[in-house]
Order: C-alpha cells, then sequence, then structure tokens
C-alpha cells in the first residue's frame, strides 16, 4: 500500500508540472456563447468553507457533496443612455455534487460535476439574434491534492491541488467553453482551539473569449476564510474572500475581475455537515449582486465502511 501511494504522489507531482507547462500557452478565441458568467465555485470536502478549501487530509475518508446556489443579476449590460439594465443572466439556480477518498494523509482524490437547472436571462446565439437563456450542464472535473507539508501538532498544513476540467458544458447556456481546462492551486490552512484560517492561491486556464469589454481568460485565483468554532462544538461560523484577477494583467481591470464575499454556518449532525450560506458581489462581471448556498456532506471512513460491508 505504501509503494502505491508513494508512486501516486510521484506521479501527481509530474502531473502538476505538466499542467504548469500548459498554463503558459496561448488561449484560443471562441464566440460568446462559450462565455463562463459565473467564476464561483463550491468547495467539495468536509473540512473547506462555502469556497476556500482546505490543506487538511483524513486518511481513509470518503466523502459525498451534494449542493445548490442561486444567484441574482449575474451578468448584465448598461444601455448607451444609462436606463434599464439588460440582463443576460438575470438569475441562475445550480446544482452541484461531487465525490472524495483519502487513500493516504497526503493524497486525496475527487470528481465532480455541475449544472444550471434554471435560468434567467436574454443571449444572442451565434447569429447575434436574441434568444432565452435555457438550463444546461455545466462543467465535469477530476482533481487530486497532495499534502506533503503539515507540523508535528496538525495546526498547520499545505497542499497543492491539481484540477482538470474536462469539456462538457453546454456553450449555450453560458457555463463554459467546450475544452479542455486545468487549475493549480496551493492550499494552506492554520488550526488553532476555536479559529481556523484557510489561504488558497491558484492559476486557472480557459479558452479567451471576448465579449463586448468583458475578456474572459486564463485567471489568478485567489481566496482567504476564517473559521469560527472548536471541533466539540455543533455549529461554525465562517467569513470569505474569494475571487479571480486576469492571470496577464493582473487587478487592472474592474470589469475583468471577480470577487465576492461570503459568510456561513455549519452544522455536524453525526457523520453529516449541513452548509448554509450567502453572498455579496464586490467587483466584476459576473459577481452575481446577492447569492445563496446550500451544501451537504455525508462522510465516512473506511473503517465504518467495511463495518458497514461486513
Amino acid at each position: 500500500m505504501k509503494t502505491f501511494v508513494d508512486f501516486g504522489l510521484i506521479a501527481l507531482m509530474k502531473f502538476s508540472l505538466v499542467i504548469l507547462t500548459i498554463l503558459s500557452l496561448p488561449a484560443v478565441g471562441l464566440a460568446q456563447s462559450g462565455l463562463r458568467a459565473d467564476l464561483f465555485e463550491p468547495a467539495p470536502s468536509i473540512g473547506d468553507l462555502l469556497a476556500t478549501r482546505s490543506a487538511e487530509i483524513k486518511k481513509g475518508r470518503f466523502t459525498i457533496s451534494l449542493g445548490s446556489d442561486w444567484a441574482y443579476h449575474v451578468l448584465g449590460i448598461e444601455n448607451p443612455d444609462k436606463s434599464a439594465t439588460k440582463w443576460i443572466v438575470e438569475q441562475r439556480a445550480s446544482l452541484q455534487a461531487s465525490f472524495n477518498y483519502a487513500p493516504s494523509s497526503q493524497l486525496r482524490l475527487a470528481a465532480g460535476f455541475n449544472s444550471a437547472v434554471f435560468q434567467q436571462g436574454t443571449r444572442s446565439n451565434d447569429w447575434g439574434a436574441e434568444v432565452p437563456l435555457e438550463a444546461a450542464m455545466g462543467s465535469t472535473w477530476l482533481a487530486a491534492v497532495w499534502a506533503p507539508l503539515r507540523s508535528s501538532d496538525g495546526r498547520l498544513a499545505g497542499a497543492l491541488e491539481t484540477s482538470l476540467v474536462l469539456p462538457s458544458a453546454q456553450t449555450s447556456g453560458l457555463v463554459g467553453a467546450r475544452d479542455l481546462g486545468v487549475r493549480v492551486t496551493g492550499l494552506f490552512s492554520a488550526r488553532f482551539d476555536w479559529i481556523s484560517l484557510l489561504l488558497n492561491l491558484g492559476m486557472a486556464t480557459r479558452s479567451q473569449i471576448e465579449f463586448r469589454d468583458l475578456d474572459r481568460d486564463d485567471g489568478l485565483i485567489y481566496r482567504l476564510g476564517v473559521e469560527f468554532g472548536h471541533n466539540t462544538w455543533p455549529v461554525f461560523i465562517s467569513a470569505e474572500l474569494a475571487g479571480e484577477t486576469p492571470l496577464h494583467n493582473p487587478f487592472s481591470s474592474g470589469l475583468n475581475e471577480f470577487l465576492e464575499t461570503l459568510w456561513g454556518v455549519r452544522a455536524k449532525f453525526g457523520d453529516f455537515h449541513l452548509q448554509l450560506g450567502a453572498s455579496i458581489g464586490l467587483l466584476g462581471a459576473g459577481a452575481p449582486k446577492v447569492r445563496g448556498l446550500a451544501l451537504v456532506r455525508w462522510t465516512i471512513t473506511s473503517e465504518k465502511m467495511g463495518a458497514c460491508i461486513e
């Protein structure tokens, strides 16, 4: 088993180097139909906040996560006379599902998908005609988290997350392009008696899409979160900043930025965790005026799983 894990860690490091090489390649331009209007990505695992990922890994833990979020006033166009805004994505309800398993204390594997189950707005098709925005399948992804850094008391941890975004999105739904994408993100965690600090810094690749003054291209991801609560408490409270800025020209344009602030509460019911949250968009096209979230996570250890099978 140890040999298998060591081999997996080496393979993951090599794969991450390949991904970093891909990040330097130029993007390809696409039409508006491939635009990803909302850049928000709910966190997939126990120990994560609403958006910010934790670097901690619990060996043998299997987790199923189901979530939904509703966003209002996601993407709009101001008329030249400054009259009523034309909403391309006025509101959107999304569903997400993910599964992850940690075969060791240094490696966690995950997979998931998301979809826009309801949308309201008006987009332009490839011929320039205005058509109603409809529900659409989003992205499917695979991820591996490698955590080589951990303090002796377990309070500090560092990890590298490498994600592969598969080309499953329906471009007409403005949920992304049908192209392969990659993300490489550094995860850092610090846990103390009643407070936890989480920091994520990473890069994401996507096909370049220009729509009016909006330019979606490779991005620099940053997330910062704090959670208040002791391990013996049934309820935790969190606050976060989650954003992305263009990789080629960071923090240069308010329109092409993405930044929102999130507040959440997490409740534990045995092996089940319920997270509820809300957010306000602070900056950029695609950051909604307001968002509501609900995430349900069920976790089981390999020992309990074996007992259930027996």
